[in-house]
């Protein structure tokens, strides 16, 4: 577990002891590589920026650490992480959190639009609050009691059991 105090994070392990420290906090990647702090992202594992901006950052990551999404106050932009590649940016489009990614990545929810990671493609829009994304985010699902509904994209039918 890693834990963000003051000015700096600790890093728990699972039986609850100390293993380590950093002095960077911020949005850690899932896989501990990236940190998004103030205006920029950093590498974990030698603290050298990989991204600065003049204005603060915010963002997020995908659930593999593959892509993340990068707000800097005007632009919204996605990035490949292996490469630190801009994959597309939109002027004026906010980063509205919480953002929901496909397990894989390839795909992410927000203000209930489906986007395309890679392209930042509109792909359709879902009504209500979806809890999950299928692995490659075609499908979300949503449990309410013993029912669980499953709602593919916009251009395949609604299904509940």
């Amino acid at each position: 577990m890693w834990v963000s105090e003051a000015e700096q994070t600790r890093v728990y392990d699972a039986q609850g002891a100390l293993t380590g420290r950093t002095p960077l906090q911020g949005v850690f990647s899932p896989d501990k590589r990236w940190v998004i702090q103030e205006n920029r992202v950093v590498r974990v594992a030698d603290g050298q920026p990989v991204l600065t901006s003049t204005t603060n950052l915010t963002g997020v990551f995908a659930p593999d650490s593959q892509y993340a999404l990068i707000y800097d106050g005007d632009t919204l932009a996605a990035y490949r992480t292996d490469s630190w590649t801009r994959l597309w940016q939109q002027r004026n489009q906010f980063l509205d959190l919480p953002v929901q990614f496909s397990r894989d990545g390839r795909r992410f929810l927000m203000r209930s639009k489906l986007y395309d990671t890679e392209t930042g493609t509109a792909l359709g829009q879902y009504m209500g609050e979806p809890t999950t994304l299928s692995q490659d985010g075609r499908e979300r699902g949503k449990a309410s009691g013993i029912i669980l509904s499953l709602c593919r994209s916009p251009s395949m039918p609604s299904r509940s059991w």
